[in-house]
């Protein structure tokens, strides 16, 4: 991928490499967390801890991992959620990684049971969520309540004492606590600066609702059949299917297309082009992936669940048979209360090119999961797997029955994606709360196809998201 693309694929990631911190080190963090060393943990026992999680968990000191065990075990609610806490903002700064927050978190759940989880764990994650405290319908002033847009550090002012963030001086969009901050991701932002500018202008000038260019460009809900730009599947050499991408995301993704499209004599598309179809492409090749990891890439049928859908029905899963070669029949199944009314509520169509022997059946069912009558969902095809996209489950109290019903049910794998961090970390908690487990080699990460289109701004997540930023599988025990 270009150059100008390639910043925006410069994301933090996950890693297992670890540092190790002295006592005056951990001293000073402690205090930068404004923590009352005389009431609340020692500095000794955040040193086990960093020794727990610094041994790879496939290798973990057992010593250690007792150790860590029983210092939990021996410890109240109040003083876990402080170790819980303290290690979750060393995830927002990089010093530890999101595989190291998991096992921490999974540690608590061992020691405590699952009303422990619940207890202890969601409650962290959530007071560090833009103030939020609990699940519950979102609050509407996210502008006063923003965190540093870089990723990595997330500071707030209303948690984090001597903080002052400030604007982006051109869309006043996105804030930062420091200079070295808006440095540090200026290679991201100055891509949709002009952009997110733009928007700002048009919602002062139209009112909110009505001045997004996030949709009208990239989520193709004010057309009638397509998402925008119009997606064209190339014929790409797909024999190695999601294999022949392997780790590459996006920038092996657009190689593989320029190539196939010089091939066939078609127009090459410019660099703006390919970052708008990241957007419509995103949550579709995330499912392709997804399968593909799940081992069912080499499938000739797949029936898709999409739970809380709402636009899908417009993404271009024509995508899913270029890259999962075997696929002849595509069954999409779009619950959700947002969907489009109108139109037809089923419908099947052939994949261009395939003279009828590769088609996509879709249906929709404007409700959520749990308000579908027991008799239509078994008159359902079984799910493949499940998907809840970009769902912000930990936000909206309707999600707890849909997703308890998808988990006791067992039908198949749920996937789940979050825009932001500590979303993916809470919804995680979530789920395993209600009894879910990671799928192997599935548990929370980064996800390589996220979207490079930034989400609405005024959308109160106190900051610019990107879709599908995160992405985990789980199944009932």
């Amino acid at each position: 991928m270009s150059e100008s693309v390639l910043p925006h694929l410069s994301w933090s990631v996950d890693s297992d490499e670890h540092r190790t911190f002295r006592p005056d080190e951990i001293s000073e963090l402690m205090e930068a967390d404004n923590m009352p060393l005389a009431t609340l943990p020692s500095v000794a026992d955040f040193l086990l801890l960093f020794s727990y999680l610094s041994s790879p968990a496939a290798n973990a000191n057992e010593a250690n991992a007792a150790a860590a065990r029983e210092l939990l075990r021996s410890s109240d609610f109040e003083k876990v959620e402080q170790y819980c806490l303290f290690f979750y903002h060393r995830l927002q700064a990089g010093v530890i990684s999101m595989a190291s927050m998991v096992r921490l978190l999974d540690l608590v759940a061992e020691v405590f049971s699952p009303k422990g989880r619940e207890s202890v764990q969601l409650g962290v994650v959530l007071r560090s969520i833009n103030g939020r405290s609990a699940p519950g319908p979102r609050r509407g002033a996210c502008l006063e309540s923003q965190y540093c847009q870089l990723e990595g550090c997330h500071l707030m002012e209303e948690f984090n004492a001597g903080v002052n963030l400030t604007r982006c001086r051109d869309c006043e969009s996105v804030s930062y606590c420091s200079e070295n901050c808006r440095s540090r991701d200026s290679a991201r932002h100055k891509a949709w600066c002009r952009y997110l500018k733009a928007e700002s202008m048009l919602r002062e000038g139209l009112g909110p609702g009505q001045s997004s260019l996030r949709v009208n460009l990239t989520r193709g809900l004010n057309f009638a059949d397509r998402c925008f730009p119009p997606h064209e599947c190339v014929a790409i050499d797909g024999t190695k299917g999601m294999g022949a991408i392997g780790e590459g995301g996006w920038e092996a993704y657009f190689r593989l297309r320029r190539e196939a499209m010089k091939a066939a004599k078609k127009p090459q598309e410019s660099q703006f082009a390919e970052r708008l179809m990241t957007d419509s492409l995103s949550s579709v090749m995330t499912v392709a992936q997804t399968m593909h990891l799940l081992g069912q890439g080499s499938a000739s049928e797949l029936n898709i669940w999409l739970l809380g859908a709402s636009h899908e029905e417009y993404q271009p899963w024509e995508e899913l048979f270029v890259w999962l070669p075997n696929l002849k029949t595509l069954r999409l199944i779009l619950i959700g209360p947002s969907l489009t009314m109108g139109g037809p509520n089923s419908m099947s169509r052939s994949v261009p090119g395939s003279a009828g022997s590769k088609t996509i059946a879709l249906r929709k069912l404007i409700c959520c999961l749990h308000e579908v009558p027991r008799s239509l969902v078994a008159e359902l095809p079984p799910p493949s797997a499940l998907f809840a996209l970009n769902s912000g489950a930990i936000f909206y109290p309707s999600w707890q029955p849909t997703l308890k019903m998808a988990i006791q049910s067992n039908w198949a794998p749920l996937v789940f994606s979050a825009w932001m961090q500590p979303e993916a970390l809470g919804v995680r908690e979530m789920l395993l709360g209600m009894g879910a487990r990671p799928v192997d080699g599935l548990d929370l990460r980064a996800n390589q196809w996220a979207s490079l289109i930034p989400q609405d701004p005024n959308d109160d997540h106190g900051s610019v998201p990107f879709n599908n930023r995160f992405v985990m599988a789980i199944e009932g025990k």
